[in-house]
């Protein structure tokens, strides 16, 4: 049975009470926020290293010619992209911690709101509800469909740079995670515009995790792949 939300007659914000809001923090930042970070780049480590072990002759020989005509201090270059990676997904996963103690998970399309407005109140005032998205009809799906687009902006850079640096090694291993990215990116527009919040193909999460969680970190992985392969090449030598 789905749980009822009861919302604060003055905020028109879901009531949690402190048990509530405990136990949402603590299952995000104890739980979720680990295995979102760790979980997907092992198996996207495992993924790349298939793939260069597919070919190992040819995808050597780039990192070796990289090496001649960049020199060895590339592989630095390669690094610090991975941090600025890992840092990228943090940040954006960082605000789902606060996020739990406004808006349980149970929470609906109420959770699109990246920001809660509140009207000034004169003094002695009685509170207002907070101002929030219409997630209703047509304007929810147009609200939604923009709320996909910044999720895209948050998320873009170091996508993009993964695909430029690692594509310089893995070129034909990178077209093909883009090709995927690019379809679950798009899929995932439609489906918060027009399915909003929920599991299934025609709600937001399946293509979330498919572009957000698991394409992202393997062409991190290629880029960490690269660094250290680049270093010990130079090491070796």
């Amino acid at each position: 049975m789905a749980h009822l939300l009861v919302y604060d007659k003055e905020t028109g914000l879901p009531e949690m009470d402190d048990a509530t809001k405990k136990k949402e923090k603590h299952g995000f930042a104890m739980k979720m926020l680990p295995l979102m970070l760790t979980v997907p780049r092992i198996v996207g480590f495992l993924i790349v290293f298939a793939i260069f072990k597919t070919n190992e002759t040819l995808f050597q020989g780039r990192v070796d010619k990289m090496i001649e005509s960049l020199g060895s201090h590339i592989g630095y270059i390669y690094l610090s992209l991975g941090l600025f990676s890992v840092m990228g997904q943090l940040l954006n996963f960082l605000p789902m911690y606060w996020k739990s103690q406004v808006m349980p998970g149970s929470a609906g399309n109420l959770r699109s709101n990246m920001m809660i407005y509140k009207m000034l109140e004169p003094e002695g005032g009685k509170e207002r509800p907070r101002v929030v998205l219409d997630d209703e009809g047509e304007v929810g799906e147009y609200n939604r469909a923009n709320r996909a687009l910044n999720h895209y902006v948050e998320n873009a850079l170091p996508v993009v740079l993964n695909i430029v640096f690692g594509g310089l090694v893995f070129g034909e291993a990178v077209f093909s995670i883009t090709a995927l990215y690019v379809v679950s990116r798009v899929w995932y527009q439609i489906a918060y515009a027009t399915g909003g919040y929920g599991m299934g193909c025609c709600k937001h999460a399946v293509p979330f995790m498919i572009h957000g969680m698991i394409i992202p970190p393997i062409l991190e992985m290629i880029v960490w792949v690269c660094g250290f392969n680049i270093l010990q090449t130079h090491l070796s030598s």
